[in-house]
């Protein structure tokens, strides 16, 4: 926990070089998480949509939780992980839990 302190909450202090190296991190993050939406649109499992809009979308939902567990207002960052995971995935119409996408 305290290293993910340092670099959502604390990081400002660490000047640009930990800016940088962090936008590079997350930079590769984004583009794991759009190569698999990406892979999703071409295989049929999700319509087709703006997978780098839904990435940014995402990893900010993330960080936001990890953030507000962080700050010790989300008690449980496991269990809120299934509820985030449905979301995520309503949020591109992909199946949950067995069910079919609507529409």
């Amino acid at each position: 926990m305290p290293l993910a302190r340092v670099a959502l909450l604390e990081s400002v202090s660490l000047g640009p070089a930990h800016g940088e190296k962090r936008q590079e991190v997350l930079g590769r993050f984004l583009a794991l998480v759009r190569h698999h939406l990406d892979e999703a649109v071409a295989e049929g499992s999700l319509e087709p949509l703006d997978t780098t809009v839904v990435a940014d979308a995402w990893l900010g939902a993330v960080n936001e939780l990890v953030t507000q567990w962080l700050q010790g207002t989300l008690a449980d960052l496991e269990g809120a992980a299934p509820a985030l995971a449905t979301l995520l995935l309503r949020s591109v119409g992909a199946r949950v839990g067995g069910r079919p996408r609507p529409g």
